[in-house]
């Protein structure tokens, strides 16, 4: 991933490149960010508005700093309009593919696809700790089954989580010397 956004943030289209960070920041689909507006964005609350999702549904998604971040240097002073515009700037962007490919080869990947960013999104949240039912929330699945099948756990979670379980169940080794088991 570190690859990913560095190769991302020195790509030769800038605004292919902060669409594509823009991605894996929220984790959004790609057909709803690229219909994103300006006038979508609430910088003072730190906020996306999607007017419909997939879902169907109005809905408002939390932007972290670094979402911000992102989200000011593609607007720049533009007021109105696409919130992702084309290379030359007049247009909304297309579906930027030869930017993604580009960006995953400099990146040392293979064989990926722009969705993925979305999964990836899911992974790094779930391994960073967030729940499943937020990391869900997160993608605004409806279902917890479908986060699950986006996730890639680091087995390392798994030992973790066997550990925690294992504090939690027996007692500490002064504490058991009294008891028999």
């Amino acid at each position: 991933l570190d690859e990913f956004v560095r190769a991302a943030t020195d790509d030769e289209n800038r605004q292919a490149g902060l669409f594509l960070l823009f991605l894996a920041l929220t984790g959004a689909r790609l057909g709803e960010a690229l219909k994103a507006e300006v006038d979508d964005v609430d910088l003072v609350a730190s906020a996306w508005r999607l007017p419909i999702s997939k879902n169907g549904s109005a809905d408002s998604i939390p932007l972290s700093a670094e979402a911000l971040r992102v989200i000011r240097a593609v607007i720049g002073s533009r007021t109105t309009g696409p919130l992702f515009v084309g290379q030359r700037g007049n247009t909304r962007m297309n579906r930027p593919s030869k930017a993604f490919e580009r960006i995953c080869k400099r990146a040392g990947l293979e064989g990926c696809t722009i969705h993925m960013l979305r999964r990836t999104a899911a992974s790094v949240a779930a391994n960073a700790g967030v729940s499943l039912f937020d990391t869900s929330r997160l993608l605004r699945h409806r279902t917890i089954s479908t986060t699950m099948g986006y996730l890639k756990l680091n087995p390392e979670r798994l030992v973790e989580a066997h550990r925690i379980l294992g504090a939690r169940v027996m007692p500490a080794p002064h504490e058991m010397a009294s008891r028999a088991y």
